[in-house]
Protein backbone atom coordinates (compact mmCIF):
# COMPACT_ATOMS: atom_id res chain seq x y z
CA UNK A 1 0.00 0.00 0.00
CA UNK A 2 2.72 2.35 0.82
CA UNK A 3 4.79 1.91 -2.67
CA UNK A 4 0.84 2.21 -4.73
CA UNK A 5 0.61 5.70 -2.53
CA UNK A 6 4.07 7.17 -3.41
CA UNK A 7 3.66 5.90 -6.64
CA UNK A 8 0.22 8.67 -6.74
CA UNK A 9 2.30 10.86 -4.81
CA UNK A 10 4.67 10.96 -7.05
CA UNK A 11 2.47 11.16 -10.16
CA UNK A 12 0.85 14.17 -8.48
CA UNK A 13 4.17 16.12 -8.09
CA UNK A 14 4.06 15.11 -12.05
CA UNK A 15 0.53 16.70 -12.73
CA UNK A 16 1.40 19.67 -10.78
CA UNK A 17 4.71 20.15 -12.53
CA UNK A 18 2.80 19.78 -16.08
CA UNK A 19 0.54 22.68 -14.65
CA UNK A 20 2.67 25.45 -13.21
CA UNK A 21 4.64 24.74 -17.10
CA UNK A 22 0.96 25.52 -18.80
CA UNK A 23 0.45 28.42 -16.59
CA UNK A 24 3.92 30.12 -17.60
CA UNK A 25 3.63 30.40 -21.34
CA UNK A 26 2.46 33.60 -20.58
CA UNK A 27 -0.23 34.85 -22.41
CA UNK A 28 0.12 31.62 -24.89
CA UNK A 29 -1.19 30.05 -21.95
CA UNK A 30 -4.33 27.84 -21.28
CA UNK A 31 -5.81 29.12 -17.82
CA UNK A 32 -8.55 26.63 -17.76
CA UNK A 33 -6.05 23.81 -18.76
CA UNK A 34 -3.76 24.82 -16.19
CA UNK A 35 -6.16 25.24 -13.36
CA UNK A 36 -8.02 22.20 -13.80
CA UNK A 37 -5.05 20.44 -13.74
CA UNK A 38 -3.53 21.90 -10.09
CA UNK A 39 -7.28 21.09 -8.92
CA UNK A 40 -6.70 17.19 -9.70
CA UNK A 41 -2.91 17.47 -8.88
CA UNK A 42 -3.89 18.82 -5.46
CA UNK A 43 -6.70 16.25 -4.88
CA UNK A 44 -4.97 13.54 -5.84
CA UNK A 45 -1.94 14.58 -3.98
CA UNK A 46 -3.87 14.92 -0.68
CA UNK A 47 -5.52 11.15 -1.56
CA UNK A 48 -2.20 9.62 -1.50
CA UNK A 49 -1.08 11.58 1.67
CA UNK A 50 -4.15 10.10 3.15
CA UNK A 51 -4.08 6.58 2.17
CA UNK A 52 -0.27 6.89 3.45
CA UNK A 53 -1.53 8.11 6.56
CA UNK A 54 -3.95 5.07 7.04
CA UNK A 55 -1.49 2.52 5.99
CA UNK A 56 0.51 3.70 8.63
CA UNK A 57 -2.08 3.69 11.11
CA UNK A 58 -2.84 0.15 10.23
CA UNK A 59 0.54 -0.76 10.26
CA UNK A 60 0.62 0.54 14.09
CA UNK A 61 -2.75 -1.57 14.87
CA UNK A 62 -1.03 -4.60 13.25
CA UNK A 63 1.46 -4.02 16.02
CA UNK A 64 -0.03 -3.67 18.68
CA UNK A 65 -2.19 -6.51 18.16
CA UNK A 66 1.02 -8.71 17.76
CA UNK A 67 3.19 -7.27 20.74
Amino acid sequence: MFASSISGIRNSISLMENAAQEAAKGPKADIVKSQVGMIIAENSLSANIAAVKTANDMQKSIIDIVA
